[in-house]
């Protein structure tokens, strides 16, 4: 049963388990990103990655993640937060009958930037890791 208004422990922790979530994808994108600079650039390196953008990256990725993880509770008076035994967290959820069809994308936007992050991240990181084999395999030869 939901109800109109998540328990104050679900409306802390729901969007907090889900910033950090958020964080640690972009974290990891963040990560891959900055190696394939060094990879591909390495004499750019400590131009294209200063210590001020590398902060400015930081900084915006933890605000955007805060973002994402809060929009769902002001964005849809339907959804709302509540505890689920079966995945031991609290998670947003649509609490009104007659749900439209409108209603659910915003729900969407979870898996949409979950995906797209580490979707970009595989690709980064396929490339990256084809670069270094074909360096690699061009050293052997010369060898």
């Amino acid at each position: 049963p939901s109800s109109p208004h998540p328990s104050l422990p679900c409306f802390i922790m729901g969007p907090l388990y889900a910033w950090c979530t958020f964080v640690s994808i972009t974290t990891i994108f963040l990560l891959s990103v900055e190696r394939s600079v060094a990879v591909f650039k390495p004499l750019h390196k400590k131009v294209v990655l200063t210590k001020r953008r590398t902060l400015y990256l930081i900084v915006f990725s933890w605000i955007l993640s805060f973002s994402l993880a809060v929009v769902p509770m002001f964005s849809n008076e339907r959804i709302t937060l509540e505890y689920s035994c079966c995945s031991k967290m609290c998670n947003y959820v649509l609490s009104a009958p007659g749900v439209k069809d409108t209603d659910w994308n915003v729900m969407l936007l979870f898996p949409t930037f979950d995906f797209s992050l580490l979707g970009g991240t595989f690709a980064i990181n396929f490339i990256t890791f084809a670069a270094i084999r074909q360096y690699c395999k061009l050293r052997h030869q010369l060898s």
